[in-house]
């Protein structure tokens, strides 16, 4: 509420005070649809594209810094990085990061081996060797309300995977559609992710405090985008 509140009012205000026209914004390197490096090195995804739709509409220059994710949140935290692209929001994470409204909401599941136990609510990872994503709002989850016996942290999804399905691990919490992006692509027919959601997530852009105007600039971005329908577009080439 507070977050709604303070853009309404402060949004036209801050902007007026932006002095950088270039901007660093980082993200995931691999975590397709959203954002992931292709086959040429570029950036590309749903957030990548939603990005440069903003920066289009309010006249900045982006230059995109994707790498593994513990590696681009740290440097947001250093002050080497402007802003994250698809920062999942929390109340802790909300003590050290301003955010924008949620543009997306994206659901996280727990996946395992077929023929094991299934996961169908957080107490269910009582005693259970978890491995998830370094930095991932799913690791901050396990970890402040110590979920599991024992947690193991890897650099990207997909490296959760891939230690599950060569039998690491008894459960990788992960983000639904990239895991069953990797699954299917990497022919991981032995893993099941669950059908009940653990965590509903709001995907949000982030920066550090102090720079409250450069992010009521996206959000007034976001709105524009929004209002003149590339939003859905770019919504319906990477999601549909």
């Amino acid at each position: 509420t507070f977050r709604r509140l303070y853009t309404e009012w402060f949004s036209p205000l801050e902007a007026v005070g932006r002095t950088a026209s270039r901007i660093v914004v980082g993200g995931d390197s691999d975590y397709p649809p959203y954002e992931f490096l292709d086959e040429h090195g570029d950036p590309a995804g749903f957030n990548v594209d939603l990005t440069r739709a903003i920066a289009r509409q309010m006249g900045l220059s982006v230059d995109f810094r994707l790498a593994p994710w513990g590696e681009v949140r740290a440097g947001l935290g250093r002050g080497e990085i402007d802003v994250l692209q698809g920062m999942f929001y929390s109340t802790e994470r909300d003590r050290r990061f301003d955010f924008s409204q949620p543009y997306a909401v994206i659901q996280h599941v727990a996946v395992v081996r077929r023929g094991s136990p299934q996961v169908s609510d957080l107490e269910s990872l009582a005693g259970r060797s978890i491995v998830v994503m370094d930095g991932d709002i799913m690791h901050d989850l396990v970890v402040e309300k110590r979920l599991a016996a024992e947690v193991v942290t890897v650099a990207s999804q997909e490296e959760a995977l891939r230690r599950l399905a060569a039998g690491e691990h008894d459960c990788a919490l992960v983000a639904r559609v990239p895991a069953l992006y990797w699954i299917e692509t990497n022919r991981w027919s032995n893993l099941v992710v669950s059908g009940e959601s653990l965590l509903s997530a709001e995907s949000c852009f982030a920066v550090p405090h102090g720079k409250e105007p450069l992010l009521s600039e996206l959000v007034e971005g976001l709105a524009a985008v929004k209002q003149t329908g590339e939003f859905r577009a770019i919504q319906a080439r990477w999601l549909a």
